[in-house]
């Protein structure tokens, strides 16, 4: 009940109010008590939050088909940092560790990608560290 209740906006407190059984009447009760206004709030940001989500959805549902293939060249980049030097490279989306090691200059040498020995093949992602070791 209390579910429904936040996908219809109304407030838990009315739930109580009209569950209620016996003589009294709904002007009788409490419109909100200091229990339940932690459970209103908490409801309110939940509810707000689920909006939220969905507006996001939504536009990025109306981008995506608007669009299409036509998407900015910076989102289909990855910014990866390369140690020792901290040298940080733009390299295009679906970039391996070897594609990383040969705009280094150190094709064929071993390459470390966030602290673990990694494949040639290993697809770098956002923010990854690729460090060469010898």
């Amino acid at each position: 009940m209390v579910v429904s209740a936040v996908f219809e906006g109304k407030e838990t407190s009315t739930l109580t109010s009209e569950s209620s059984n016996g003589d009294r009447s709904t002007s009788d009760l409490p419109i909100s008590t200091p229990l339940s206004d932690p459970i209103n709030n908490k409801v309110h940001l939940l509810r707000t939050m689920l909006q939220w989500e969905e507006q996001v959805r939504r536009r990025a549902s109306v981008a995506e088909r608007s669009l299409g293939s036509l998407t900015d060249p910076i989102l289909r980049e990855v910014a990866i940092i390369c140690w020792p030097y901290g040298k940080i490279m733009r390299m295009s989306t679906g970039s391996t560790a070897a594609d990383a090691g040969r705009r280094m200059g150190v094709d064929g040498k071993l390459l470390w990608v966030n602290g673990q020995l990694v494949l040639p093949q290993t697809e770098l992602k956002d923010g990854d560290i690729v460090e060469v070791r010898t």
